[in-house]
């Protein structure tokens, strides 16, 4: 029975999510930036995933750690450098306006930025897959790995919104910079 609910929140997260980013997209056409109420939306749908990890807990062993050290290790690993990979993100925002689409004076394409268009989806992407290598569960790889199609459908909604507001000078930089990982180019 247990997994007949897990699979029906896994498919409403799913649709949920893509629900919001439509909402979201709306107010970014409509107000040129996003609303009290679309920031509230990502971060409620990010907090239902961060719930419905918890909710796969009980499909896996209530958070009996892995056994195996090479996974236990690979997580610690990942937990650093999604840690680092999201400070940095962060960091180079240097203001919370600007982290939630406030304050568009200029693009930053300088710090982690350079690599990477999404740092902060890699770096939360990173920590979130270090969680089932510590619990060896399938259950949680499969919620965890629910994030990325929603965390996916938020990056093309502000790329299209980054478009409309920085113009070519956004896609001159999507030319260079990867959406999530490095481009690297042969010279």
């Amino acid at each position: 029975m247990f997994v007949v609910v897990y699979s029906i929140s896994a498919l409403l997260f799913l649709i949920l999510g893509f629900l919001i980013f439509r909402r979201v997209r709306k107010d970014y056409q409509k107000y040129k930036q996003l609303t009290p109420f679309s920031s509230f939306l990502e971060f409620f749908i990010f907090t239902v995933h961060g719930f419905f990890i918890g909710l796969s807990q009980p499909l896996s062993g209530w958070f009996q750690i892995s056994e195996n050290i090479i996974l236990v290790l690979l997580g610690l690993f990942l937990t650093i450098v999604g840690a680092l990979i999201l400070f940095l993100g962060f960091y180079d925002f240097r203001s919370f306006k600007r982290m939630v689409g406030h304050e568009v004076n200029r693009l930053i394409t300088s710090g982690i930025y350079r690599w990477s268009r999404n740092p902060q989806l890699v770096g939360y992407g990173l920590l979130l897959l270090a969680i089932p290598l510590f619990w060896n569960s399938w259950y949680v790889l499969i919620t965890v790995l629910l994030y990325w199609p929603v965390a996916h459908k938020m990056a093309l909604v502000e790329e299209e919104h980054l478009k409309d507001v920085y113009g070519k000078e956004y896609i001159e930089y999507c030319e260079k910079v990867g959406r999530y990982f490095p481009k690297f180019r042969r010279k």
